[in-house]
């Protein structure tokens, strides 16, 4: 099965889904002492962070070059991993929101890619 980012393909990398919530909570109290409890579907932003390691990861400057370039797309972009498909945006928030190293001569691997899945 070929895991791809807007038909780039991707190398092995690693991906949680386990560690997201789809329901919010938010507790606080109220001036008698109560307490106030709120739980709500989230609807966007649910994080997905694929990451990669030196030695399965590897991809080429062109892919570098090409990952790159998504990143400056206003539109979502199509993240199908594993057979699921996703609508996603970069979480250019991040800092390291997409890290990709160099081993040596041409040798590249991406280690990380933090994305926003988005509902339209």
């Amino acid at each position: 099965m070929k895991n791809t980012l807007e038909n780039i393909t991707l190398p092995s990398l690693g991906f949680d889904s386990f560690g997201y919530s789809p329901v919010a909570q938010k507790n606080s109290q109220s001036i008698t002492g109560r307490a106030i409890i709120q739980r709500g579907q989230m609807l966007d932003g649910r994080p997905i962070t694929l990451e990669g390691a030196r030695n399965r990861s590897w991809i080429t400057r062109e892919t570098a070059n090409q990952l790159s370039e998504l990143r400056i797309k206003f539109e979502p972009l199509t993240l199908i991993f594993n057979g699921q498909t996703y609508k996603v945006k970069f979480d250019l928030a991040q800092a390291d929101h997409l890290v990709i190293n160099h081993v040596m001569g041409e040798q590249l691997y991406l280690e990380k890619i933090k994305l926003i899945e988005v509902l339209n």
